[in-house]
């Protein structure tokens, strides 16, 4: 593989993981929101959710996975 597309694809791959801990990170804020009736947590973490998500779609975008 060239050089320049390995880089390229190697930072696709980390903004995957990083995407998914951001999800992670998410979705606990989420949770602690739901169980201790904090609604700003709630929205707070669906709006990381969201987010990290869109990073992923572009991450995967970038490296040719998603049209």
């Amino acid at each position: 593989m060239n050089g320049d597309l390995q880089e390229i694809v190697m930072a696709g791959e980390k903004e995957e993981v990083r995407g998914a801990a951001k999800i992670m990170k998410g979705y606990a804020k989420r949770l602690v929101g739901e169980l201790s009736g904090r609604p700003d947590l709630v929205v707070k973490g669906e709006e990381e959710q969201t987010k990290a998500l869109r990073r992923i779609r572009q991450a995967r975008k970038a490296d040719g996975l998603l049209r």
